[in-house]
């Protein structure tokens, strides 16, 4: 069975659902919610497969890896009140603005206005596939420029 079946077949989990986890399960601190693009889309300025731009929760900075080398993290009250914010990937930052500073500039994603605070550190690639091109919104933001058709948990 392919990635995208095992992925198709899963139930549905909602932030409703991740946040009965977390209140009712004593073994449970932390319940992270994530969910990416589904379809055509990006950031303005990038290329025309980019589409890594993940909407995540405000509990993200337990469970990522994500690191910023300039600016900050997305914090929890940003996420929790869906600012349109936005973490860059390196490699992203380093596309869009060159040697420019990237941060409190605005970029769009899917055509609504975002601002940069912040700029993840350079991982490099695995097997041939970039770790620094994405770029991070609130849950919520998300939502919004997706819509509930195009996202996927």
């Amino acid at each position: 069975m392919t990635t995208s079946r095992r992925s198709a077949a899963n139930p549905r989990i909602t932030l409703r659902d991740a946040e009965a986890i977390k209140r009712f399960s004593p073994l449970v601190r932390s319940v992270m919610a994530e969910s990416k693009p589904v379809g055509p889309g990006g950031l303005q300025g990038a290329s025309a497969g980019e589409r890594q731009h993940p909407g995540v929760s405000a509990e993200y900075v337990n469970f990522s890896s994500y690191d910023a080398e300039r600016g900050r993290l997305l914090s929890p009250s940003e996420v929790e009140r869906n600012r349109n914010v936005v973490l860059l990937g390196w490699g992203t930052a380093d596309r869009l603005f060159g040697q420019g500073n990237p941060l409190d500039k605005i970029i769009k994603i899917e055509g609504i206005h975002f601002r940069v605070i912040g700029v993840n550190e350079k991982k490099g690639a695995i097997f041939g596939q970039s770790q620094d091109e994405f770029a991070v919104v609130p849950l919520g933001a998300f939502q919004k420029l997706s819509g509930p058709e195009r996202a996927s948990s």
